[in-house]
């Protein structure tokens, strides 16, 4: 029994090592790219973020179905953003991190998507809270009805992008000529993921097809948790989205531990 508690504390104590070591390497290579330090890590995510929403902001007007447009755009980019850095980048998480994994023997290759998906969870929030302060300047309106589907949302939207970045971490890794395919596939889930349109603008046809896409329905969940007046169809679903979160985890939870010792070979 006691052994037992041994090797749970050491596991511990191996986990928040390779996670802090792993944090740090992570905000020091994005600070030195940045040309103006640590503020950059912030500040230029949010400078892009604020001119999409500019640009769209004109041709779309002040909102969308009732909803502010900032909000209705802020809310589109940040659940999009959070899946596609995530998730895509992970195919390349253990060529970033060789040097790590290869020195330190407790860093695992699995650690490394769990500390992008920490930095860019936290980078995500800091996005909505600049947004959201920035809109209560301007209209002098607390725009939040339902705090706990945001929280909910962005939770599930992690859980989710996590899942799929262990896939693309192990698939990518197994079968290079993936890596390749990736950014074909960014743009047109970017467009069917409804970022920059509400889904009730689109034909029923076509959108029962995009109703599959879990994506389009955490942004438009998280649009709804700002104004709960924010029409949603009758297809979108919280159920659909934890599911879709939760089975996509234990997918790649199970490929990874499967192939691990493939990838470690890698």
């Amino acid at each position: 029994m006691q052994i037992r508690k041994t090797n749970y504390f050491l596991e511990i104590k191996r986990f928040l090592f390779s996670i802090n070591a792993l944090l740090y390497r992570e905000l020091t290579t994005r600070i030195s790219r940045s040309t103006i330090g640590l503020l950059g890590v912030f500040v230029e995510p949010s400078i892009t973020l604020l001119v999409f929403i500019a640009i769209f902001s004109l041709r779309r007007g002040s909102d969308v179905f009732g909803l502010n447009i900032y909000i209705f755009l802020t809310a589109g980019i940040s659940i999009f953003s959070l899946f596609n850095s995530i998730a895509y980048r992970s195919a390349n998480a253990i060529d970033a991190n060789q040097s790590l994994i290869g020195t330190y023997k407790y860093i695992k290759i699995i650690d490394t998507v769990i500390a992008r998906s920490i930095i860019e969870f936290f980078l995500s929030l800091i996005f909505l809270i600049v947004i959201l302060s920035s809109v209560f300047l301007y209209i002098s309106q607390i725009v939040l009805s339902s705090i706990h589907l945001s929280i909910s949302i962005l939770f599930l939207s992690l859980t989710f992008s996590f899942g799929v970045g262990l896939i693309i971490l192990v698939v990518s890794n197994l079968y290079p000529i993936t890596k390749l395919i990736l950014p074909f596939i960014t743009r047109p889930l970017f467009i069917a993921s409804g970022v920059f349109f509400p889904l009730l603008s689109i034909p029923q046809g076509l959108r029962k097809y995009l109703l599959w896409n879990p994506i389009l329905h955490f942004i438009e969940l998280f649009r709804n948790s700002f104004d709960n007046n924010y029409p949603l169809d009758k297809m979108i679903s919280i159920s659909y989205a934890f599911y879709s979160a939760t089975t996509t985890l234990v997918i790649g939870l199970g490929l990874y531990f499967l192939f691990e010792n493939e990838l470690l070979k890698k």
